[in-house]
């Protein structure tokens, strides 16, 4: 694709040399990307600048940069095309590079505190087990039908995005389900990918280090459901799927133009509506009532959030075709999902779960699960994420595990530049005076709370999961904590000769 084709959609712009016979291969930000007939984004970020490395992508045969900053010794080298917002233009030109492929795929974009990852498998099992190619962003990885591929982000860069889109049309995906953050719509990480159904499953405190206050966090939140209705996507239908025992619910359903599907564990008036649920260690059932009719719902899963994220998911498979019977009959066979209440089973007399669970709400919501099949004493491993993450939340942290849990092990999680004693004190800021024990360096603290257990009782790692690093100061330390999670319960079983 010639330059001046590609750049032709940005209105405003000045280039130091002619666009018209300069072909590019490929788009990037990176530039350890950068090659041949590349066209190069000099993004300025809060750490390194892109334009810092503009003559060494020129260097390696980039064929154009796009920049905001001037670049005299570059000019009549290659062509430098200057604009004003240049992550805007980023995310139009990555679309058209990529041949728009959101447009030709079943988009449904998931966002919300809790309950994203879990939400967006069930769907996406859902339309597995409806014989359809799937594409999944998230969290944990990306996947296109069975391959797996690492991710960095919840919701990946505008270029990563379109790529992997792009490369579900090649590989004839036909439904891409995404998990989208908060932080993503703030960035601009989805704009160009259009979206034409859209789930939210709750609210509650997180990320206030950005949006400050949790209205400015409803509203970034909203622009997904906006967006909706905005532009045709010839025979998908679109529509927002919400929850309605949120309290922004009704605000996010005001501020789009598509139909609006509700779901409620609360309201019986919701188009979906589940209730009389129960739950043992492995599996629970929940009555669902839905478009006028009622369905057992059976899931390999435990804890009442879960009820929400199947509402949401058959929901949102209702929405794009699929009848109810056949979502409800899918979940039953969904498989386990990494990081949400993986049991850890080496014989032991005792649970160890691996949750993900890092917010208030979640942690409150996950131990009150576990609570429900204890059958001894509830023990509580947990700490929070130092450096620019929202410290307004870990009092409620504390909150939750001192009231719901016997027995609290705080620790670190990936401290950063902060001192991970300051950071448990701003947990404990509201303890009264339940009992807590401290470790900061967090295997040592794992060992620490297994050895606590006793049988019958469950331990909670949680904050981390499949997380493979630990930062602390500036450098990613090497960490697994499945693997310490085995070693601690061998070595319980070996001093109690289990």
């Amino acid at each position: 694709m010639f330059a001046n084709e590609l750049l032709a959609m940005i209105p405003i712009k000045t280039t130091s040399l002619p666009l018209e016979s300069i072909t590019i291969t490929s788009i990037t930000q990176d530039s350890r990307e950068a090659k041949e007939g590349a066209l190069f984004f000099c993004i300025p970020g809060s750490i390194v600048d892109g334009h810092d490395f503009a003559e060494e992508v020129v260097a390696k045969g980039a064929s154009c940069l796009v920049a905001t900053k001037p670049l005299p010794s570059l000019e009549k080298i290659v062509p430098i095309v200057y604009v004003r917002d240049i992550r805007r233009v980023m995310a139009n030109v990555a679309a058209k590079f990529y041949g728009y492929p959101s447009e030709q795929l079943n988009m449904i974009g998931v966002t919300g505190t809790n309950g994203k990852t879990t939400t967006t498998h069930f769907i996406e099992h859902i339309l597995r087990a409806r014989g359809q190619m799937t594409g999944l962003i998230g969290t944990l990885y990306n996947r296109i039908n069975d391959t797996i591929y690492p991710t960095k982000n919840t919701t990946p860069d505008v270029l990563t995005f379109q790529r992997l889109l792009a490369q579900m049309k090649e590989e004839s995906v036909e439904s891409c389900v995404a998990e989208v953050s908060s932080h993503a719509l703030f960035q601009g990480r989805a704009w160009r990918v259009d979206f034409n159904v859209a789930v939210f499953t709750n609210l509650t405190p997180e990320h206030l280090e950005t949006h400050k206050t949790m209205a400015e966090y409803c509203t970034v939140k909203s622009t997904l459901f906006s967006q909706l209705g905005n532009a045709r996507k010839g025979n998908y239908p679109q529509a927002a799927v919400i929850n309605a025992d949120s309290p922004y619910g009704s605000v996010i359903a005001n501020r789009t133009s598509v139909p609006v599907v509700t779901y409620s564990t609360l309201d019986s008036s919701a188009d979906f509506y589940g209730n009389d649920y129960q739950y043992n260690d492995h599996e629970m059932t929940f009555s669902l009532k839905g478009i006028g009719q009622h369905y057992e719902v059976v899931l390999p899963f435990v804890g009442e959030f879960n009820v929400e994220n199947a509402l949401a998911s058959i929901a949102a498979a209702f929405v794009v075709g699929i009848d109810v019977s056949e979502a409800v009959a899918a979940l039953r066979s969904c498989p386990q999902i990494p990081d949400r209440m993986t049991f850890i089973k080496e014989g032991q007399p005792f649970n160890v779960i691996i949750d993900y669970a890092h917010t208030p709400d979640g942690l409150e919501k996950l131990l009150k699960s576990v609570r429900h099949f204890t059958k001894g004493r509830l023990i509580s491993l947990f700490g929070h994420d130092g450096g620019n993450r929202d410290k307004s939340i870990r009092p409620g942290l504390g909150k939750a595990a001192f009231t719901l849990a016997d027995q609290v092990v705080l620790t670190s999680e990936s401290p950063r530049d902060e001192d991970p004693n300051t950071i448990i004190d701003m947990i404990i800021a509201d303890n009264s005076g339940a009992p807590y024990k401290r470790e900061i360096d967090r295997r040592k603290a794992i060992h620490q709370a297994i050895a606590l257990a006793q049988p019958g009782d469950t331990v909670v790692l949680s904050g981390k999961g499949s997380e493979n690093g630990q930062i602390i100061g500036t450098k990613s330390y090497p960490f697994d904590e499945y693997a310490y999670a085995r070693e601690a319960i061998k070595e319980w079983m070996s001093e109690h000769h289990v």
